[in-house]
């Protein structure tokens, strides 16, 4: 699955099939900081959560060894989350 703009450093989630999705916001909620938001695909979780979120890229790169295999009831069945 190409995911537009995914940033290079980033490649491995790729290529471990981790990721539904992609969205940076370079101006997070009308003029915060830029946000990345990392989507993991169904089965997948980070610190409790469907997604990765960092301002930088090197934040979420410091969040993947924390992507573990997700057994929520969503997940179970196999259903996707919610964008």
């Amino acid at each position: 699955m190409a995911i537009r703009n995914f940033p290079r450093s980033l490649q491995s989630l790729i290529e471990r099939d981790l990721v539904d999705d992609y969205i940076f916001e370079p101006e997070h909620r009308g003029g915060g900081a830029a946000v990345h938001w990392v989507y993991l695909r169904p089965g997948w979780e980070c610190d409790g959560n469907h997604q990765i979120t960092g301002e930088t890229v090197a934040e979420i790169r410091s969040m993947i060894k924390y992507i573990k295999p997700c057994d929520c009831k969503e997940c179970l069945n196999g259903e996707p989350h919610q964008l």
